[in-house]
């Protein structure tokens, strides 16, 4: 990849990663030119079924995708807002995609 190209931010939530499981892409994450993945610690806290936890957590290992936090008060005020109509996961990536300007990975 070209020094000089800009690499976007992409948040994923759940579905997206769920889904990558289930068919078993979860690598294109890390094979996608010009692209980075986080996830929100409360996306991580979705994936209940210990087989995808464990897939996900080494794509995490491996590089593929990176953890993100809230960490201002306008995220975390953004968060709070639409955490009364969304779930915790989905809540987590929208605050964080409007805040910091990421694209949005959702179904």
């Amino acid at each position: 990849m070209d020094q000089a190209q800009t690499i976007s931010v992409v948040i994923t939530d759940t579905s997206v990663l769920i889904n990558l499981t289930h068919t078993g892409h979860l690598r294109l994450l890390g094979s996608t030119p010009g692209y980075r993945f986080l996830i929100p610690e409360e996306v991580l806290a979705e994936v209940s079924d210990q087989q995808q936890r464990s897939m996900v957590g080494d794509a995490i290992t491996g590089g593929f995708l990176q953890k993100a936090t809230i960490e201002t008060p306008a995220e975390l005020d953004l968060y709070a807002e639409l955490s009364q109509i969304l779930g915790s996961g989905e809540s987590s990536c929208l605050a964080l995609a409007s805040e910091r300007g990421w694209l949005l990975a959702c179904d």
